[in-house]
């Protein structure tokens, strides 16, 4: 995967961003290539070694084929819930930082099931807010093109999960 000016990319940590260009930066010993990207949901520009693109789970954008898989994962009822509060944070910071689409819509479906159980904490609010944050976004990117109402379908699609 070699990202070029324009593309838009996510990565786990910030969502969808642009790729605004290339740069070489010193290290001291060497000169190593940097992607410079804007982050698009919170205006902040990020560098990258292009060496480290991968280990950072820099990935494309979903595509409309997706929505099925996506919506299926959110429609899903959630078995395996644990009640101790940072078994269920581990959890889902890993599958955050996974990066996949996924696993991003299985966190929001996990922490929406739970809040609907018991008040959720500072953190797992700030965590819900992001991924589904990301998630929406992905997903209005991907249906640019159509007409079609997002954040409705997901809302439905957690509600079919409880």
């Amino acid at each position: 995967m070699t990202p070029t000016k324009g593309d838009v990319m996510v990565l786990p940590q910030h969502g969808l961003c642009v790729v605004v260009g290339r740069r070489r930066v010193s290290d001291g010993s060497s000169r190593v290539e940097h992607l410079i990207l804007n982050v698009l949901s919170y205006e902040q520009v990020i560098t990258l070694p292009v060496t480290k693109l991968a280990e950072r789970g820099l990935r494309a954008p979903m595509s409309l084929d997706d929505f099925d898989a996506v919506l299926a994962v959110l429609s899903q009822q959630n078995k395996r819930v644990s009640t101790m509060w940072s078994r269920r944070f581990k959890r889902n910071q890993a599958l955050l930082n996974s990066g996949a689409i996924l696993e991003v819509a299985a966190v929001v479906r996990n922490i929406s099931d739970w809040s609907q159980k018991t008040p959720l904490s500072s953190a797992e609010q700030t965590m819900y807010d992001r991924a589904y944050t990301n998630l929406i976004a992905e997903m209005k990117h991907a249906a640019a093109d159509f007409d079609i109402d997002v954040a409705g379908l997901v809302a439905n699609a957690l509600l079919s999960s409880r």
